[in-house]
């Protein structure tokens, strides 16, 4: 084992609780769904000398870190880099006859997203309204904000940021975008700043507006569910798979998909795949009874962790 501290610029949440969980020291063939810079890759190589890891990202800046970072384990052939989001890991899986014994998902946006003013993610920067994690795709929050009819915005803002002022917010975006295209963040965040209630103690007023913005254009929810079924189908007897989410709406998901397939009442459902001869229960059972928070000292280094909560279930 070997000393390790996570770096100041990119700090991955509860990345000690998340080899622990995960028995990284006895896993063989890991899956990091959410490779990002490569914090977690990093810290599980210190503890276990002999893993392999598939890593996949869909962002391509983030992956040019990341092959920077672990560019060793890579030429060692002990890490693999997967240009590709995780709703296509049974897919891949499948290609290369890959059966994890463990997998980690660390859902949300990374500090290197948030942080690059050009990406258009936050509030806090004049930039474009984009907020695509895959530069590939056509949908971008600008397409979104000045397109999108008032019930299509109302519908996202209160589905995916929870703004109880999705009906005002929404109506007032059009009224204003019909003399003038949204273009930047900050012109749509100082709009909303013009038109919702503001106190200094609560959340700026757009960043449930950016949030759901950020998930429509990402298909964020849809894409997390398919993938945490796609990861139990995959994952070896044995093996654990641990989910870390960042606001309750991700949350809900991991924690009903895990349901499903703990519940005895509901784990015929979930049979896969269907042939007679091939037919296969997936049950699981819960390691964590309650989500796994941050600890005090994490939180004191890394603010941005203080909403993480991470669950983490064995394959039966």
């Amino acid at each position: 084992m070997h000393d390790f501290k996570q770096s100041p610029l990119h700090y991955s949440v509860l990345w000690k609780e998340s080899a622990i969980f995960l028995n990284i020291t006895e896993s063989t063939k890991h899956i990091d769904a959410t490779l990002g810079m490569g914090g977690h890759a990093q810290y599980f190589f210190t503890q276990n000398p002999h893993l392999h890891i598939l890593g996949f990202d869909q962002d391509a800046q983030a992956r040019t870190i990341a092959q920077k970072r672990l560019n060793t384990f890579i030429a060692n052939n002990q890490l693999e880099i997967i240009p590709e989001n995780f709703q296509y890991l049974k897919k891949i899986c499948t290609e290369k006859n890959y059966t994890p014994t463990s997998i980690l998902f660390d859902i949300g946006v990374s500090s290197l997203q948030f942080d690059d003013k050009n990406r258009g993610f936050s509030y806090r920067f004049k930039a474009p309204l984009d907020m695509r994690m895959d530069q590939n795709t056509s949908l971008t929050a600008h397409e979104i904000i000045n397109t999108w009819s008032q019930e299509q915005l109302q519908h996202i803002f209160s589905l995916y940021g929870e703004e109880k002022y999705s009906y005002r917010i929404s109506k007032k975006i059009i009224e204003q975008r019909k003399i003038k295209p949204f273009e930047t963040t900050t012109e749509l965040a100082n709009y909303i700043v013009s038109i919702k209630p503001f106190s200094k103690k609560t959340l700026h007023p757009a960043s449930l507006v950016f949030q759901a913005l950020r998930i429509a254009v990402n298909n964020e929810l849809e894409v997390l569910e398919t993938a945490i079924h796609q990861a139990i189908h995959i994952l070896a007897k044995g093996g654990r798979l641990a989910v870390i989410t960042f606001h309750s709406l991700e949350d809900r998901i991991v924690k009903n998909v895990f349901e499903h397939y703990i519940s005895k009442e509901k784990r015929n459902k979930y049979k896969q795949p269907t042939s007679p001869s091939q037919q296969k229960q997936f049950c699981l059972k819960k390691i964590t009874k309650k989500p796994l928070t941050p600890s005090e000292t994490e939180l004191a280094e890394n603010s941005r962790s203080h909403s993480a909560k991470m669950r983490v279930v064995e394959k039966l």
